[in-house]
């Protein structure tokens, strides 16, 4: 008598070594302050980004993680692609002390502060969120038609002026 095996064993370690290399990729904490420094390493605790579009555009890749200090930041924000043409999808951007000390403010009036162009999104949460402000011809935040239902605000006051 001839018993035939089946290797299942190789084949479910191949398919599960294909499934972890997917480009899947581990997302980061990225620091942003007002005494900070727009710089090309910027990003770090002790080496913070100074504008939020700064490090989403020169630092930030999908998934990360974008941590605001208090202070009143001038700026308009895209959530798009980052200077690698990298989409920026499930990018969260959240404050450390909350809407009543972080605040952001349009520099160009006429664009939303915030313009959300990829799916997952997640603008501040709970305690964790912004007042947003200075935006006269928007709401101050926008989602593109196609990540509408996706995006996750939370935590903000939107201030009309």
């Amino acid at each position: 008598m001839h018993i035939v095996t089946k290797p299942t064993h190789l084949l479910a370690f191949i398919i599960v070594g294909f499934i972890s290399g997917t480009g899947v990729s581990e997302s980061r904490t990225l620091y942003v302050e007002r005494w900070g420094q727009n710089t090309l390493d910027c990003g770090s605790k002790s080496s913070p980004c100074e504008l939020i579009s700064h490090a989403l555009l020169q630092r930030a890749k999908r998934n990360d993680r974008i941590v605001v200090g208090p202070g009143t930041y001038l700026d308009n924000i895209s959530v798009d692609l980052n200077n690698e043409g990298e989409p920026l999808s499930g990018v969260k951007i959240e404050s450390v002390g909350g809407r009543n000390v972080t605040i952001i403010d349009a520099v160009q009036n006429d664009l939303p502060v915030f313009d959300i162009r990829q799916p997952n999104v997640r603008l501040g949460k709970k305690g964790k969120g912004f007042s947003v402000t200075g935006a006269t011809s928007s709401s101050g935040i926008e989602f593109a038609d196609t990540v509408a239902d996706r995006g996750r605000v939370e935590g903000l006051s939107l201030i009309h002026i």
